[in-house]
């Protein structure tokens, strides 16, 4: 059985610094990147420690987990995650954590436009259903 508290518990910071998410920075010679705030390194950091936490959840498996859904990175935006189980919204944490080391400013992008927030309320939801 999980417990998704550790990670819930950003979405209270995450709303309060909601204009402080990130800012994307141009350096000369060099190619954009973004600072993020406190609260997304709090965020990186816990959903970086969800697959040690959740063994059971088999999240190091993360890409079989979300095939088995039929879910690719495309549909993440506009899943309906309302019925999901825990293992696959938190399977699309990993997925968008991972995705981050190769393309700057992914996680920036599911936090603006809500989608972060949405999987976190839902793991909010299956936790307090238990």
């Amino acid at each position: 059985m999980s417990d998704f508290k550790d990670i819930t518990k950003l979405l209270a910071i995450l709303d309060q610094e909601q204009e402080k998410l990130g800012t994307w920075v141009a350096p000369e010679e060099q190619l954009p990147f973004v600072c993020y705030g406190k609260a997304v390194y709090l965020l990186r950091d816990a959903i970086g420690s969800l697959p040690g936490k959740h063994p059971e959840l088999e999240l190091y498996e993360y890409q079989r987990i979300l095939e088995e859904q039929g879910l690719r990175e495309r549909d993440f935006k506009t899943a309906d995650v309302s019925r999901m189980e825990a293992k696959t919204v938190a399977a699309m944490l990993v997925a968008v954590w991972r995705g981050e080391r190769f393309c700057d400013g992914l996680l920036m992008d599911y936090l603006e436009n809500g989608c972060i927030q949405r999987w976190l309320k839902r793991l909010q939801a299956i936790d307090e259903g238990r």
